[in-house]
């Protein structure tokens, strides 16, 4: 009787080849036997055995610089787990792998593990000093840096392993000199927003202007003093002007406290508007106020706007100084349809009509 195998078409020979562990070039389906057989005897025999085997497929990827595989293969091996002298290789050897790809923090914890047995374990606290420069923490690198120099100098042969110290310990004293220059730049920068602030708080005590800050704030809208530590220097406010009538507005970042309300009008209505068409919003047709809790506050234009701020009694959200501007013949009409009480700088109250 002829027991031979059925010949097979040269397709299915390939097929079936590719099938094969050793000739597979892509993942093996859930049902190769085969490929399952193999991984099972991975985890046969002693543990120490199994541990073994794991590290040394772990070693040939690291070899070959793959670092992702060659770690899976030392946790795996970790987790036999394997007898101290294998766990020792592994922990290094994973702590290797994770500096090469950049998981310095659990690089550092392997090598923890490893100097909690030992703490003058030379490739441990080499190791460990690599990561802990990775996780910018220099004064951690030079501790364990100096305590490998220690160990390492009465060791034969230790010529490279010291220099490759030295070269670290310099980048160490380097990054730390780096951190300890920027917390001294934040201290100093902190002091002096400190100093400012104080000083423009003295500075609004002193005139007599309160400001309070809204919830979400205005990123552009800054109030500062021209000589940001002397109280007695120039005010320069923001200013926002609303042209409630025409339903525009404009801002200006930065307006002396001297400045006169005049210099404000010019500076703003200086060109043509295109919202303008009939002419109304000319610095000699337009009166100017300010919006008070009991109502506005009309101004000439010849006042400075920081009296101007003073004597209205404005609180300054934000620190932003508000004006309304109005064609001089059209206030009446705003005031009746606002509600508003104006009121001019001398105190008198007018209702539908320009004070």
């Amino acid at each position: 009787m002829d027991h031979r195998a059925p010949s097979l078409s040269p397709d299915e020979w390939l097929a079936d080849a590719l099938n094969t562990p050793f000739f597979m070039q892509g993942p093996a389906s859930s049902e190769n036997t085969a490929l399952a057989a193999l991984a099972a005897l991975q985890h046969e025999g002693a543990p120490s055995d199994v541990a073994a085997n794991f590290k040394f497929h772990g070693d040939e990827c690291f070899r070959a610089k793959k670092y992702a595989d060659a770690a899976q293969y030392y946790v795996r091996a970790l987790r036999v787990p394997p007898p101290h002298c294998l766990r020792r290789l592994c922990l290094l050897n994973l702590a290797a792998c994770d500096l090469a790809a950049g998981n310095s923090r659990r690089a550092l914890c392997c090598c923890r593990q490893v100097l909690d047995d030992n703490p003058d374990d030379a490739k441990a606290l080499y190791r460990a000093a690599k990561a802990c420069l990775m996780l910018d923490r220099p004064d951690e690198c030079l501790q364990h840096a100096a305590r490998c120099v220690s160990v390492c100098s009465s060791a034969p042969q230790a010529a490279d392993t010291l220099a490759a110290l030295a070269e670290l310990q310099t980048r160490a004293h380097q990054r730390a000199a780096a951190l300890a220059q920027r917390a001294a730049d934040a201290h100093a920068r902190e002091l002096q927003a400190r100093r400012e602030e104080a000083a423009l708080g003295d500075a609004l005590r002193a005139r007599r202007i309160r400001v309070c800050r809204s919830a979400d704030g205005v990123p552009d809208a800054v109030l500062r003093l021209d000589e940001p530590l002397n109280p007695a220097s120039t005010l320069l406010f923001p200013v926002a002007v609303a042209y409630p009538l025409a339903r525009v507005s404009d801002f200006v970042a930065q307006v002396a406290e001297t400045a006169t309300l005049g210099e404000l009008l010019v500076c703003v209505l200086g060109s043509t508007r295109d919202w303008d068409r009939g002419g109304e919003y000319r610095a000699d047709r337009v009166s100017v106020c300010m919006e008070t809790r009991g109502g506005v506050v009309g101004f000439g234009q010849e006042e400075c706007v920081g009296e101007a701020v003073r004597r209205s009694g404005t609180e300054l959200v934000d620190g932003i100084v508000r004006v309304l501007v109005l064609p001089t013949a059209r206030v009446g009409e705003w005031v009746r349809s606002s509600g508003l009480c104006w009121r001019s700088a001398g105190n008198r109250e007018v209702e539908g009509q320009q004070g």
